[in-house]
């Protein structure tokens, strides 16, 4: 069999480590395309939600607006806002693709996205009793195998009540407004 030397990446997110004595390798997603040069660095497309990080290396960038390089230690993000607009920053070592040591980490993030992230890996539906629960933002830092302790975590400082009604069901209830 002959090696892959591109990927199209549909939805979720991939961790890449290309020989740098190996031709270039490619990887589709979305509209973007990106060619590694030598490199180790991950992809992430969630439901249209786009990063490209660089750990060792760097990769080329091809985008609507034209090409991006990016070096190690540096990441780029698609503004959720306006798709157009890329988001240039460093990140630390320990961000990039912290799944694949067993966790999940966030920084001011929304909480249904939180939740998203964590349905991802758990057979679970979230459902939030206040709409209002979505948009308050959470940080820190989750163990992907121990679903009920990030559950307890969130409950503690989000001041939540969780319920299972089912046991692929957990709704959040803001602790006011139990009667």
């Amino acid at each position: 069999m002959d090696p892959v030397d591109h990927f199209h990446l549909h939805d979720g997110e991939i961790y890449l480590d290309v020989a740098s004595d190996w031709r270039s390798f490619h990887v589709a997603t979305a509209d973007i395309g990106i060619r590694d040069i030598g490199t180790r660095f991950s992809v992430r497309n969630i439901d249209q939600h786009l990063a490209v990080q660089v750990a060792e290396g760097a990769v080329e960038i091809r985008h609507a607006g034209g090409y991006t390089r990016l070096h190690a230690g540096e990441k780029i993000t698609r503004d959720p806002e306006q798709s157009s607009r890329w988001i240039h920053d460093r990140l630390r070592s320990d961000d990039i693709a912290p799944w694949r040591q067993g966790f999940l980490m966030f920084d001011a993030q929304p909480l249904h996205s939180v939740l998203n992230e964590l349905a991802r890996y758990h057979a679970v539906r979230f459902d939030l009793a206040d709409p209002a629960l979505a948009g308050i933002q959470v940080s820190g830092r989750f163990r992907l195998d121990e679903l009920d302790s990030s559950l307890r975590i969130l409950a503690a400082t989000l001041q939540l009540e969780i319920e299972r009604p089912e046991p692929a069901r957990i709704r959040l209830t803001p602790l006011h407004a139990r009667k």
